[in-house]
């Protein structure tokens, strides 16, 4: 059980690092961005990328849910090589059909999302978005599921780097808008197939053989409800505030989501990536894989709890500082929110290996698909309302539902069973820390930036301390915790020079 343990968090730090780095080089593009875009452009590339998206999750989203679950099934070890290459084809056949169909659209979407015939020619460059995204999330997947997490870096970070690169110089030499972001999207795209199709084709088989995708599409193509379902989760509240404001408050929103999104990139695509190939390789194991599976969703939100409180605490100092346009900074107030929501997407990725494991994708897509209705009607009654805040509290309310059924069901059918009440614990704790931030900000009404920065980060401090003296540890974490400080401080002053 150590080895996972170990294995899970070394993978899990090398994939953060490509995902910090990323984050890193967003922070400083977005007052470029804000300097030369303005939000009704933030709100068109939110429009025209949610588009994207739907339209390739048909491609990629069945494909690679088949892939994943059968490539390490052990009555299929020995037909790797060729389910591998038969859902390659599978995925260029189906990119290239798709493809003629939107450009043979292209003038009724330019009208019908961005309300002006004139953004045809970018609607048109998106077919190229269309026909590379399928095939590169294809590889990066294959990629993290080999677990060459060293090797998924190297090519994210070559692309954040290019890419950005790249955007720069279009936006600031060339003068191009928003085209600068698609193209820089564009060669991002061609770059990670370049590197990455390379090491998919070496472990191939070249042989057709349509037999042996029967039972994979089988698991897979179900849960193409829940892909959608998530998708329309995920990007529904900026079409319905498309519908009941502006494409400008589109725009504010994507930004506040962009920050929040922190906590997911972070913190859960990593660890779901890491997560993943260790599950699946301990199938045969049910019961350490349960108590694998409950031991790391509580910690997971230990860690992430102090993660989305200090994003929280610092949500409208950060805006500020990355935007510098006061015209953005009330986006900020949806920041905490939806890094609450996306800290429960997080424990959710833990909460459904019990149904993947039981080959359950109506369950899987069940609970995706009435977490996605209830947040769509939440939407329209809160966004006519409250606006992004509103869109924001829908988010939230969704995924703790969607959480809850998938602990419900994984529960049944496969006796996994999580940490309740210590999970509670956490949440209790982060929760009312936060409460307290916002009483001592307001109540005696500090101006200074000096102090409320000073009262917010001895709120973020006191979290650790807080669940300490609550009772949250056991015994052995107790004293765990103890020898990995004494560890700390005898390696610390053993290197102090003396005398």
């Amino acid at each position: 059980m150590k080895k996972q343990y170990k294995k899970l968090i070394a993978h899990t730090g090398v994939y953060s690092i490509g995902t910090i780095a990323e984050q890193a080089l967003f922070l400083i593009l977005v007052p470029l961005y804000t300097r030369y875009l303005n939000p009704v452009d933030f709100g068109i590339l939110a429009l025209m990328n949610i588009t994207i998206l739907v339209l390739t999750k048909a491609i990629s989203g069945p494909v690679t849910i088949a892939l994943g679950r059968y490539y390490y099934k052990p009555d299929f070890i020995e037909k790797q090589k060729i389910l591998l290459m038969n859902l390659l084809i599978l995925i260029i056949a189906k990119t290239a059909f798709l493809v003629v169909l939107y450009l043979i659209f292209s003038k009724y979407l330019a009208n019908m999302l961005l309300g002006k015939t004139e953004y045809l020619y970018l609607v048109k460059v998106y077919a190229f978005i269309l026909l590379l995204d399928p095939l590169s999330v294809f590889s990066l997947f294959f990629i993290r599921l080999l677990e060459k997490a060293k090797f998924y870096v190297a090519v994210s970070l070559s692309n954040i780097i290019l890419s950005c690169a790249l955007i720069v110089f279009l936006i600031i030499k060339m003068d191009l808008g928003i085209l600068a972001v698609v193209y820089g999207k564009i060669f991002s795209l061609t770059l990670s197939i370049i590197m990455c199709l390379p090491v998919v084709l070496r472990l191939t088989s070249f042989k057709i053989d349509l037999s042996v995708l029967v039972e994979p599409l089988k698991f897979g193509y179900p849960q193409i409800l829940s892909v959608y379902s998530n998708l329309i989760f995920r990007l529904g509240d900026r079409i319905i505030l498309r519908i009941y404001q502006s494409v400008a408050s589109v725009g504010l929103y994507s930004i506040g989501h962009k920050i929040a999104s922190l906590t997911r990139i972070l913190i859960v695509i990593p660890l779901r990536n890491s997560l993943k190939p260790i599950i699946l390789k301990k199938e045969n194991d049910p019961e350490s894989l349960r108590k694998f599976l409950a031991n790391c969703a509580t910690y997971f939100l230990l860690l992430g709890s102090f993660f989305v409180l200090g994003l929280s605490l610092f949500s409208r100092e950060l805006v500020v500082f990355i935007t510098g346009r006061e015209e953005y900074w009330s986006c900020w107030k949806v920041v905490p929110l939806l890094s609450l929501a996306f800290l429960f997407n997080g424990l959710g990725t833990f909460a459904q290996w019990g149904m993947v494991m039981k080959n359950k994708p109506y369950h899987l897509s069940g609970t995706m698909l009435m977490a996605c209705i209830i947040n769509i009607c939440l939407n329209f009654l809160m966004i006519p309302r409250y606006g992004i805040i509103g869109a924001a509290n829908a988010t939230l309310i969704a995924y703790i539902f969607w959480w809850l059924a998938r602990i419900y069901f994984s529960a049944k059918l496969y006796d996994l069973r999580f940490q309740n009440g210590r999970i509670a614990h956490i949440l209790s704790v982060g929760l009312v820390i936060y409460l307290m931030s916002l009483f001592l900000v307001e109540c005696y009404s500090i101006g200074n930036i000096f102090e409320i920065m000073t009262v917010k980060l001895g709120c973020l401090l006191s979290y650790p301390l807080l669940i300490f003296v609550t009772g949250f540890f056991k015994m052995e974490e107790k004293e765990f915790i103890k020898k990995l400080v004494a560890n700390v401080i005898n390696r610390y002053f053993k290197r102090m020079p003396t005398g």
